[in-house]
């Protein structure tokens, strides 16, 4: 009986650490100005989980001047995953945190896929972003 609690602890414990920390996802909530022509929307979903909606002002390689999702939680890395750059011949993605302890600006790190592997990518670009300006 003992075995069997401990085990229903640990799996408990393991499912709660695969979810984002609820201050993390609300501090990347929100508009963003990620650079390179693209603003990036993060709206809640959830308790724990992101949607976003990634917008380019040019497309280089043609493809949609808006990508739209449930953004990913990597948990080993402490950071959301998501698009924001168009579409390139081999792909890239973005991971995003909480730049600083203010909660106001962006870390996001763009990662480019090799011509050879879709599972992994190349860090080819970080930047801090600002929130969207209003007009």
């Amino acid at each position: 009986m003992r075995a069997a609690l401990i085990l229903l602890l640990l799996a408990t414990q393991a499912r709660a650490d695969r979810l984002a920390p609820f201050r993390t996802r609300e501090a990347v909530l929100g508009c963003w100005d990620v650079g390179a022509g693209a603003t990036l929307v993060i709206t809640a979903f959830g308790k724990h989980s992101i949607k976003y909606s990634a917008r380019f002002t040019e497309t280089p390689r043609g493809g949609p001047k808006r990508f739209a999702g449930d953004g990913v939680w990597v948990e080993s890395a402490g950071q959301f995953e998501v698009p924001c750059r168009p579409r390139s011949q081999h792909g890239s993605f973005c991971r995003i945190a909480p730049d600083g302890d203010t909660g106001d600006k962006l870390a996001v790190a763009v990662f480019a896929h090799p011509h050879d592997d879709q599972k992994h990518g190349n860090l080819v670009e970080k930047i801090v972003a600002q929130h969207c300006r209003k007009n």
